[in-house]
């Protein structure tokens, strides 16, 4: 019983770590197309901005907002090839982005290719085709998925959790 209780203890500051990057990108995905701070992902965590910063660090091995304009840019790349009869600056605004010169900057950075030349090449390529619908509300669970995708991805690659 007592080695239980020691071992929950020594437990304890990993699920916090875990629990607390969690919580701040479940926070980030769910509100992805909203202007998001480091204080309002700390706040969501109930952690001060410089513990959360370090939490990600040890865990991701970036910091929380590098992190949500991955999970951002991700986000569009998935809607680019799902939608692409949507402008690009619709997809860019839901996935968060204020400015299209920002937008494209990450993407660039991200899979050195514009965001056009990306959705050509998938045209070409034949691995996504053309909805009928213009504008049809970003999905829920595209989103989760991606959030998913996106921690594993990140986890693997730092080897951590």
């Amino acid at each position: 019983m007592q080695q239980d209780q020691t071992q929950s203890k020594a437990n304890s500051p990993l699920l916090d770590v875990v629990t607390s990057v969690r919580l701040a990108c479940e926070y980030g995905a769910a509100r992805c197309q909203q202007h998001l701070t480091l204080t309002d992902l700390a706040q969501a965590t109930q952690l001060p901005t410089s513990t959360l910063g370090r939490y990600f660090k040890q865990t991701y091995g970036t910091s929380p907002m590098r992190w949500l304009w991955a999970f951002r840019t991700l986000l569009a790349a998935e809607l680019i090839a799902l939608y692409p009869t949507w402008s690009l600056q619709l997809i860019s605004q839901e996935c968060g982005f204020t400015s299209q010169a920002h937008f494209s900057r990450r993407f660039h950075r991200l899979f050195r290719s514009s965001p056009s030349h990306f959705r050509e090449q998938l045209l070409h390529l034949g691995t996504t085709s053309r909805p009928k619908t213009k504008q049809p509300p970003m999905a829920r669970m595209q989103r989760e998925r991606l959030l998913q995708y996106t921690l594993a991805k990140l986890a693997k690659e730092n080897q951590v959790i």
